[in-house]
């Protein structure tokens, strides 16, 4: 499926894995790309894409996020997309998700907090409890008169 195909990119060089058996207390900060099999306290800040299959207590910034069967307690932010795979779930201190692209909750996944994005797509079965902010990139008040205004005669 398209979890699958995306996994490729941990691959290559430039990928560090933290695996099931390992805890890490403290920041991560990573030039490449992370899979996270482990538990991890603190935030973790990745140029690259950031894959999660462990728990981290702590925000998360990236390029891409994916979570997969994992629990984030804190916030995420994604440059290009954040994917929240069944059986994830999003909660704690304040649980805010951001990215500057899509959001994609699939079916069973669960966010406790505010999502901000330019998209979000959310399968039956998923859970959001927060505020959904969708970015215009339009003025809202031209929206507005664009479609309130045009039937009007003057």
């Amino acid at each position: 499926g398209r979890y699958e195909d995306k996994s490729s990119a941990f691959n290559s060089d430039g990928n560090s894995i933290i695996s099931a058996d390992t805890r890490i207390v403290g920041k991560i900060i990573s030039n490449g790309n992370l899979l996270i099999g482990g538990d991890v306290e603190g935030d973790i800040v990745a140029k690259g894409d950031v894959r999660v299959k462990g728990k981290v207590k702590g925000s998360i910034s990236a390029n891409r996020v994916e979570l997969s069967e994992c629990s984030v307690l804190g916030n995420i932010r994604a440059e290009a997309s954040l994917m929240i795979d069944a059986g994830s779930e999003v909660i704690g201190d304040k649980g805010n998700v951001l990215s500057t692209a899509d959001v994609l909750c699939k079916k069973n996944s669960f966010i406790l907090g505010n999502v901000a994005s330019d998209s979000i797509s959310i399968e039956k079965g998923s859970v959001v409890c927060g505020e959904i902010q969708i970015k215009c990139t339009e003025n809202a008040d031209e929206l507005f008169s664009k479609y309130f205004n045009s039937g009007k005669q003057g």
